[in-house]
């Protein structure tokens, strides 16, 4: 019997301007997220962890407050939830219900990720993911940390192009090993989503061909709230910049919602193709799913 497509996001980096395929209908049956912090909406909340950011400032533009994402609002795979049509952003693993499993889960876990990646691509694909995104890693040389740890060295970016310049190298070997998924693997829609991971470099050189919302970001290598010095994340309680919309660093090493929101924009275009025409999942397809995901 052919297996039933089902969508599955890593976010391994770390976008609002699109409307779904069709009003109040899904473009895709289910949406699996596994990534860092940048992806993270409230799995380290349940964790034994230094890196939890269930307090205010963070939250201050997002409805429900401080939830544990690393960031003023919405983050990337919660624009992207809002791209594929569904109605609610993918809940954490940690708090998730069995009914929620049957929409999708984000394990998306600040400082590292839940899953051992060793050989979960493939047990993930047994048990019926057929449409992989995966994001590019970003240039982590322009981070507000990295710029303060290492400097620039003069560079004409502003950044700490060393550390970029590994980011290209990783880059390279992720999309041939993706090449190699996609040509071993029958049935599988893999793509690499490098579109948004050069956002930052983008913002910087102000290009004016690009999305017009990068003029907006002026504020590039300062956080918008004040930072502990020692862990790179928000004083708890202290007040943020009053003009969010200009800064592209929330914290010392995650963007704001601005930034977000513009990345995911970029990168929703490489995956367009793949979900334009998705099958719906039988309820036992998606469970089966969800638990080869938490075996993993």
């Amino acid at each position: 019997m052919a297996s039933n497509p089902v969508w599955v996001a890593a976010a391994l980096m770390v976008v609002a301007g699109f409307s779904s395929f069709a009003a109040g209908e899904k473009a895709v049956p289910c949406y699996f997220i596994f990534g860092d912090s940048l992806a993270d909406n409230g799995n380290n909340n349940w964790l034994q962890t230094v890196a939890k950011v269930d307090y205010s400032p963070y939250g201050v533009d997002f409805r429900r407050g401080a939830t544990g994402r690393f960031t003023n609002g919405r983050n990337i795979v919660d624009f992207f939830a809002e791209y594929l049509g569904f109605e609610n952003y993918i809940p954490p693993f940690a708090t998730a219900t069995i009914i929620d499993t049957l929409s999708g889960l984000n394990y998306g876990s600040g400082s590292a990720g839940i899953l051992d990646e060793t050989g979960a691509q493939l047990r993930l694909y047994v048990a019926g993911a057929r449409k992989i995104g995966v994001f590019a890693l970003g240039q982590i040389g322009c981070v507000p940390f990295a710029i303060r740890r290492y400097g620039t060295n003069g560079s004409a970016s502003g950044c700490a192009e060393a550390l970029n310049d590994a980011a290209v190298l990783f880059n390279v070997q992720l999309k041939s090993a993706i090449d190699q998924l996609q040509a071993t693997l029958p049935g599988a829609q893999f793509v690499y989503i490098g579109s948004g991971s050069d956002m930052l470099m983008t913002v910087r050189r102000k290009d004016p061909t690009t999305l017009s919302g990068l003029k907006a970001l002026e504020v590039l290598d300062s956080p918008c709230c004040t930072v502990e010095a020692e862990s790179g994340q928000c004083v708890p309680d202290q007040p943020s910049c009053p003009d969010r919309s200009r800064y592209v660093f929330w914290d010392w090493f995650h963007p704001t919602e601005a930034l977000n929101s513009l990345t995911a924009a970029a990168a929703f275009e490489a995956v367009r193709p793949i979900v334009a025409h998705s099958s719906s999942v039988g309820e036992r397809s998606m469970i089966r799913l969800a638990a080869a995901v938490q075996a993993s």
